[in-house]
């Protein structure tokens, strides 16, 4: 059985774009959690962890570049087809590690402050899609979880192009500084 979700938002009169007709019976679109045409949206908006990626390898933060990679690689997985499944818990297990060893590598690196200040708005908006998410305003809840791509990566190239220093492990210095 279909319920109908007509109800009229802020980006549906603005913007036109229309939260979608129905969902099904269990909360799900056809078995996704999120329409198609959003789930894409985010697919592409994750893309950008391959250009922070880019960005680290070149910098010579080898890690930082593996971290990035596996998590376009992970995202690109899970947004391909948005099931509650293994690739769900993938992608959220690898981007808190992910977040976790970049907060690790960024204490007193020369862009930390302005790091923490960008991932701490991507932060934000990932709740407010989450909120968004929960009012049934699809749209809203996707256009906000992309923008947590927009501002984590954005953090990420800012503290790339400063000076980060090597830890542990990883004690040879590449960089071009």
């Amino acid at each position: 059985m279909l319920r109908k979700n007509k109800k009229e938002t802020f980006l549906s009169r603005n913007f036109n774009l229309q939260e979608p007709d129905c969902k099904d019976e269990d909360g799900t679109f056809n078995g996704l959690i999120c329409p198609k045409e959003q789930a894409d949206l985010l697919k592409k908006t994750n893309f950008l962890a391959a250009v922070s990626g880019s960005i680290a390898l070149y910098r010579g933060y080898y890690d930082l570049a593996f971290v990035c990679y596996g998590g376009a690689l992970v995202g690109y997985l899970y947004w391909s087809n948005p099931t509650q499944s293994w690739r769900r818990m993938l992608d959220i297990g690898f981007i808190q590690f992910a977040l976790w060893w970049h907060f690790y590598r960024s204490f007193g690196a020369e862009n930390f402050i302005t790091y923490v200040i960008l991932t701490s708005i991507g932060a934000a908006c990932f709740t407010l899609g989450w909120i968004f998410f929960k009012l049934e305003e699809t749209w809203a809840g996707t256009i906000s979880h992309s923008l947590v791509h927009v501002f984590a990566n954005l953090g990420l190239i800012i503290l790339y192009m400063g000076r980060i220093e090597p830890v542990g492990l990883i004690d040879v210095d590449f960089t071009f500084n």
